[in-house]
């Protein structure tokens, strides 16, 4: 007896299976979904340093840079920090600009000498609110001939002993500095503070530097925009109460670069306002029904911080301050006068100084107003007759 045939697939159960043996399949070699060994995490490394600068400044190589705070997956670093200061002998061609990045970084990294390495206590010295300042005495000894390139860049790691990362590195050239100008002094006038010191030679050129009394360390940015040729300066940025400590640096310009001297002998000033603002002019007063109007022409100093208005009844000797008024007023209403009486006014101007300076007085300008006189004319915007 024949055995019973099975139905045929249809083409969409065929599919199906087909799909099923391929999941089956890709599964096995898979082990299941299994897992395989463990991997390290990825450890995200600090950012770079940022604006990386040296210069050289009388014996020293000043390094520069701000020093970042985070990781390059934006999770701050750890307390361990270690900032290590890196410098390597440039050969002639050997500068960032002539070789590819790649190809300096990699020289870089390899062949730099560590020439600080700064954590904890020395890191906050050096780098305070991470601002890192780093003064290399060591590589003027080598300059003592002909100029000599040095690179540097700032190596940024978590802990000592690892490998961190390293910025693109800055070229600078040292050789023997110009002398630091001598005999500055300082004479404080109105808006202004002058220096003068004594000419180093003809070739040098000059920066001069401010540093505010309560900051620490040296100012880096001269006052000056470029070198001046002239042995003096006005400084005319300075705030009224705050203590100036100034210094000046020659510069001396060659094939082989731009150097500074060392800073003069530091000279300070604390400039006080006592400077006051020049009488108002043109006072002039004008009888408006029951009071007396006062008038002047404003003044035109910056520092202006109002007027005060002044006046004599009947005759007297006596001025007696009657109102203050802001530095935008250009008159003032008296309505306590009293018909028949004559008033005579003056007015001063003050500026913003604590306590303020006060300019000499106007002219004086006087008036009575009549006994019979009519009643003041009333603000348009004032109500009338109760409403």
């Amino acid at each position: 007896m024949a055995s019973p045939q099975r139905p045929a697939l249809s083409a969409a159960s065929a599919a199906a299976a087909l799909v099923l043996v391929s999941i089956a399949l890709l599964l096995a070699a898979t082990g299941c979904g299994k897992k395989g060994p463990p991997r390290p995490p990825i450890r995200s490394l600090p950012l770079l340093a940022r604006e990386v600068q040296a210069r050289q400044i009388g014996d020293e190589v000043v390094v520069t840079a701000v020093i970042p705070r985070e990781r390059a997956d934006g999770s701050p670093i750890g307390a361990e920090t270690t900032v290590r200061v890196l410098r390597m002998r440039a050969a002639a061609g050997f500068m960032p600009g002539a070789v590819s990045p790649r190809y300096l970084m990699a020289r870089f990294t390899k062949e730099a000498a560590v020439v600080a390495s700064l954590a904890g206590p020395d890191l906050e010295r050096d780098a305070p609110g991470g601002r890192l300042r780093y003064a290399d005495g060591t590589a003027l000894p080598e300059a003592a001939g002909p100029a000599i390139r040095y690179l540097y860049g700032i190596e940024v790691s978590e802990r000592a002993g690892r490998r961190g990362t390293v910025s693109m590195p800055v070229a600078v050239e040292v050789a023997p500095p110009p002398a630091a100008p001598l005999g500055l002094k300082l004479e404080a006038a109105e808006g202004e503070v002058r220096l003068v010191w004594e000419p180093v030679d003809k070739a040098s050129r000059y920066n001069v530097y401010r540093r505010m009394g309560p900051e620490p360390g040296s100012a880096d940015r001269p006052l000056n925009p470029a070198p001046i040729e002239a042995s003096q300066y006005v400084d005319r940025t300075f705030r009224y109460g705050e203590t100036c400590v100034y210094t000046v640096r020659a510069v001396t310009t060659s094939e082989s670069g731009v150097r500074e001297s060392a800073p003069s002998v530091a000279a300070t000033v604390t400039p006080r306002d006592v400077y006051p603002p020049g009488g108002p002019s043109g006072l002039a007063v004008a009888v408006e029904g029951r009071v007396i109007k006062v008038y002047w022409f404003p003044n035109d100093e910056s520092d202006l911080g109002g007027y005060r208005i002044y006046r004599r009844q009947g005759g007297t000797e006596e001025f007696v301050l009657i109102e203050v008024v802001d530095a935008g007023a250009t008159s003032s209403v008296d309505a306590t006068v009293l018909p028949g009486v004559r008033y005579d006014y003056r007015v001063t101007a003050i500026d913003r100084a604590d306590p303020p300076n006060e300019s000499p007085p106007s002219g004086e300008a006087g008036e009575v107003v009549p006994v019979e006189a009519p009643p003041s004319r009333p603000p348009a915007s004032a109500p009338r007759d109760g409403r």
